[in-house]
């Protein structure tokens, strides 16, 4: 909600930057009407539409935006566009304009973005219900003679469509029948006709509404239905919700008590924004034939049930998961308020916040089994908090420290972006330019897309191109980082550019090779040029010597964590450290090792613009502004830069990342106004401590008694206890004479590789993929396809191997789902 019109004011913004605009010569105004957004006014003539509301003469610095938010005030949209005009807090009017249809408050802020600076008219209204923006950006030799002859005139002209009744209903959601609805405009936010609640509407989903019910769909197969009635029994009224948004075709609507969830523990209906109660029901979940989820989530507060009817399958549902998230994360019922820091200053990080952030890591290890974690907090010139918790291996006594080398994962990723903006400044890399530019073998599916996909393309996660993690995981032995770059000739992209937020380490690893290559490294030994590009540029100027990329490099260390990955009953054990091998095919999306005092460096990098803490630039300003420049959305509060996560955190800007590996986990997050920053690892796979430490480190700076962390000991695990113990009573461990019989082999497939099934001393079928190993036990769950073998042991613990065997004698193997599903064959 808090970002929709941004969405296309922040694309724009980021196409702004260093591209000349022509001199503007007499500029000719020429009536317009906008159906979208409900206004109509006048724009300039010839100007080329960006975006919906969105103008520009030629796809330079200079803008105009003229658009409409209902549901929304004139106070919101103001708030959302901070972080695109690198400010921290609002502005003060300059002047209240009255024109013939609104009165405006005026704003006039001067953006310096490095050595551009740009000038920037924002005007704002709000009427029934509605907020209205005119935005006119240009530099500032254009803006003597625009502001008038654009911006003034825009605001004038500008007036909303009053007395056009299908644009208010398209808006609104006031028009629409229970037989099929209208269409409504997308890219907008929804406001529920009854003011209970708003929703966000992805990037080309559309809106359809009915009588007591809107829907929200994707362009196939995955929608989301949400049904407002009143209600003090959700379970009592959800035959009524089907009955207003209509039964999904070909699915029974019957369901037992098992396919119900009631939430009504107070801490996670706390967790859930407040409301008073909350239920799931599975009608379909997923396991099918057709792969097709059907679900009920409904929600109540205050006397009203919000139902959300899901319709989907598994394969629409993968390629959309961020539109979802947007959706689901943006929904917001109108009678509950929302925490806001905007105007909140950071406080000192005094000794007893610290005591209280060291009795909270305590609580968060013991409560996530979390072996050991350092942490590091920094302002701009200084490390003002290191320390360690627990220990380096379980077992064992040695303590974790400030300079214990862990893998930092996926944060990784910003740190070669950076180093690819030092690039961008010495004339060697142009983020616009086509990746061929610089790496002809760069090859994907679509040759059209090969010839234009850019090097920002690279590191921006909107492509569409699904994540492929288990190709990097089971052939780790064998990958080179020209695989991987070789292996994009395979790759689809299910989403248009932009489109939804799809996170792929190869593309961010080819994107490093790219810079590689681009300072003068070779095809061939395209991963030892990455290496000393980082280290040239980056690890060795800020001294991080405990700093390193690859798993050979750890050998010669002392003080290393071991890796720790969680088995089928969610305890962490040791993994070998070669699972870690991984990560160097795609070094520069997750292979680098650090400590919490080494990435203290990079952190004071980022809080100080491009400069090391004793004031020599790395990189400019400018090309680290790109790179947090906020792109696709993640959720309703998240975009993604170029490997960078820009979080709308209680309306405070929180630039981050986080990483995760085989066997560590980490969190990285810093807030520009605040000049802090903190680093978190873990020796823990998918550990939740990282986030948990780097939340409650927030809320005690801002002065947030309470946390919105949510422990498992802070609910009723009775329920959840009970199903995982039916989970573990399914289970079979020693395999049938017919399964050893039928199963054990050597498996290939084209995409991952060779698996070996055996059986042990203990009679247990055992998935052995050269790069690791695993019990598979067999599930008696009614719901679970026949021949369903589950992983006990990391990485893959409850993974699941799914065997067939053919009329024609033919054994089968199938591991994933979706677009993420791989079928070995037996030899």
């Amino acid at each position: 909600m808090k970002t929709w019109v941004m969405r296309i004011l922040a694309m724009t913004m980021a196409m702004m930057l260093l591209v000349p605009v022509a001199a503007q010569e007499d500029i000719t105004l020429v009536p317009f009407t906008d159906e979208t957004f409900g206004i109509t006014g006048v724009r300039p003539e010839d100007w080329t539409e960006l975006a919906p509301g969105s103008l520009s003469p030629d796809g330079g610095m200079t803008i105009l935006v003229q658009q409409a938010a209902p549901g929304a005030t004139a106070d919101q949209i103001l708030q959302s566009l901070l972080p695109n005009l690198l400010l921290s807090t609002a502005p003060e009017s300059v002047e209240t304009y009255e024109s013939d249809a609104l009165t405006w408050d005026v704003y006039f802020v001067e953006v310096d973005a490095g050595s551009v600076t740009i000038l920037v008219d924002l005007a704002l209204s709000e009427q029934d219900g509605t907020a209205y923006v005119v935005l006119f950006q240009t530099t500032p030799d254009q803006y003597e003679g625009m502001h008038p002859a654009v911006f003034e005139a825009a605001l004038e002209a500008y007036a909303p469509l009053a007395s056009n009744p299908e644009a208010e209903g398209d808006m609104t959601g006031e028009e629409g029948d229970a037989e099929g609805g209208e269409d409504v405009p997308g890219e907008t936010l929804y406001a529920d006709p009854d003011g209970l609640f708003m929703v966000p509407v992805p990037t080309n989903w559309t809106v359809t509404e009915g009588e007591g019910y809107m829907t929200l769909a994707a362009p196939a197969d995955f929608s989301y239905t949400i049904v407002t009635l009143e209600t003090d029994d959700l379970i009592a009224s959800l035959d009524e919700a089907w009955e207003i948004a209509g039964a999904p075709e070909g699915v029974e609507l019957d369901y037992d008590e098992d396919d119900v969830q009631n939430i009504d523990d107070p801490a996670i209906l706390t967790q859930l924004g407040g409301i008073d109660a909350a239920l799931q029901v599975i009608y379909e979940d997923g396991t099918g034939d057709d792969e097709r989820i059907v679900l009920v989530f409904a929600q109540r507060y205050d006397g009203v049930g919000y139902y959300w009817l899901v319709d989907g399958t598994i394969t629409a549902i993968q390629q959309r998961q961020a539109q979802a998230n947007i959706i689901e994360s943006g929904f917001q019922i109108m009678a509950l308020e929302e925490d806001d820091l905007t105007d909140a200053e950071a406080g000192e990080l005094t000794p007893e916040l610290i005591a209280e952030l060291e009795a909270f890591i305590g609580q968060a290890m013991e409560e996530w089994q979390t072996p050991g974690l350092s942490v590091a907090i920094v302002d701009g010139d200084e490390i003002l908090y290191s320390n360690g918790f627990g220990v380096l291996e379980l077992g064992q006594d040695t303590p974790v420290d400030a300079d214990t080398m862990m893998m930092i994962g996926s944060i990784t990723k910003p740190m070669t972006t950076t180093v690819m903006g030092m690039l961008v400044d010495d004339g060697l890399l142009d983020w616009d330019a086509p990746v061929r530019d610089v790496l002809p073998e760069f090859s994907v599916q679509s040759e059209e897309l090969s010839e234009t996909i850019t090097i920002a393309n690279l590191a921006c996660a909107c492509t569409g191109v699904p994540r492929r993690d288990l190709e990097l995981i089971f052939n780790a032995n064998d990958l080179t980082a020209e695989d991987i770059i070789d292996s994009l000739a395979t790759f689809q992209f299910f989403t248009e550019f932009g489109e939804a937020f799809q996170y792929s380490n190869q593309l961010v690893a080819t994107a490093g090779y790219v810079a590689a290559a681009a300072n003068g490294g070779e095809y061939g030994q395209i991963f030892d040029a990455y290496q000393t590009l980082m280290h040239t540029r980056l690890i060795d100027p800020l001294e991080m010597s405990r700093t390193v990329i690859s798993l050979d490099s750890i050998a010669d260390y002392d003080n290393v964590a071991t890796s720790h990955g969680m088995d089928i009953y969610d305890d962490p054990i040791v993994n070998p450290l070669s699972v870690e091998v991984f990560a160097d095919p795609i070094a520069p999306a997750g292979a680098i090792w650090s400590t919490a005092t080494d990435m203290s460096q990079y952190l004071m990098l980022m809080l100080n613009q491009g400069e090391t803490s004793d004031g020599d630039r790395l990189v400019s300003t400018e090309s680290l502004q790109r790179t947090w420049q906020p792109g696709v959305s993640v959720s309703a509060d998240i975009r993604y830069g170029l490997g960078w996560l820009i979080e709308n955190w209680k309306g405070i800007q929180v630039i981050n990342h986080g990483g995760n590996t085989l066997g560590f986990s980490a969190e990285l997050a810093f807030v520009p106004d605040a000049d802090l920053g903190i680093i978190v690892l873990a020796n823990q796979q998918y550990s939740s401590t990282p986030l948990a430490v780097r939340t409650r480190f927030l809320e005690l700076v801002y002065g947030q008694e309470e946390t919105e962390v949510l422990f498992p000991s802070d609910i009723d695990r009775t329920e959840i206890e009970e199903d995982e113990q039916e989970f573990y009573d399914s289970l079979v461990m020693e395999a049938s004479d017919e399964a050893v019989e039928q199963f054990t082999g050597t498996y290939t497939s084209d995409v991952l590789g060779e698996l070996v099934i055996s059986v042990d001393d203990n009679g247990e079928l055992v998935a052995d993929t050269g790069e690791f190993q695993s019990p598979l036990w067999l599930t008696t769950n009614e719901d679970a396809d026949p021949n369903t073998y589950i992983m006990s042991q990391p990485p893959f613990a409850g993974q699941s191997f799914v065997f067939e065997v053919a009329d024609d004698g033919t054994v089968t193997a199938t591991i994933g789902a979706g677009v993420v599903e791989y079928t070995f064959t037996k030899e």
